[in-house]
């Protein structure tokens, strides 16, 4: 499953509930697809993941 940030308010009639603008919902790609279609896009968007910081240990502290 992936996350996804609201745009627009929207209801999910599979789940009987509604979706406030800059929530962040968990979908799966089929489900995603599937509201996209129905609503067009803009509704909803994928959440950017961000890596994670590796420390630098190259320059080790003395």
């Amino acid at each position: 499953m992936s996350k996804f940030n609201v745009l627009k308010k929207f209801r999910d009639l599979e789940k009987d509930t509604t979706y406030e603008v800059g929530s962040t919902v968990e979908l799966t790609s089929k489900r995603s697809k599937e509201i996209s279609g129905k609503l067009g896009d803009g509704f909803i968007q994928p959440v950017e993941e961000k890596a994670e910081e590796k420390p630098d240990n190259d320059n080790p502290k003395k």
